[in-house]
């Protein structure tokens, strides 16, 4: 299955199949603090479970804030900047960012968007599905 996702390939950590295994998807805005907040609860999970699959970040913004954001998020991450028109329309039925979409080879298991605080239980239940 090819996801909405596909095209983005390039990282600024390298190159990355999304599609390919069981993945994290994160929309995020680099003046967020959702965004940022959300990131935080990630970064929580993955240091307290071992099978937490990787996460990338398709993002909103200028280079120059990945730094701030990421200092505030309490980890870097692989990222890439997404043009504004395609960032937008990656939201798909989200009103505003973050959406953070769990995937397995492409397949969406969870879709998280629209929400004051991200749900951790949900989104192990979806990573151990």
């Amino acid at each position: 299955v090819k996801s909405i996702f596909s095209k983005y390939t390039a990282f600024n950590t390298g190159a990355v199949d999304l599609n390919e295994g069981r993945k994290i998807v994160c929309l995020y805005s680099f003046d967020c603090e959702h965004c940022q907040e959300s990131s935080r609860l990630l970064f929580q999970l993955k240091k307290n479970h071992s099978d937490f699959p990787p996460m990338f970040v398709l993002a909103f913004g200028e280079e120059s804030q990945s730094s701030d954001f990421f200092n505030g998020a309490g980890g870097r991450l692989p990222y890439t900047v997404v043009e504004p028109q395609a960032f937008f329309q990656l939201l798909g039925e989200a009103e505003y960012p973050p959406r953070i979409v769990v995937m397995d080879n492409g397949n969406f298991l969870a879709d998280f968007m629209n929400f004051e605080h991200l749900d951790t239980t949900a989104v192990m239940r979806a990573v151990r599905r």
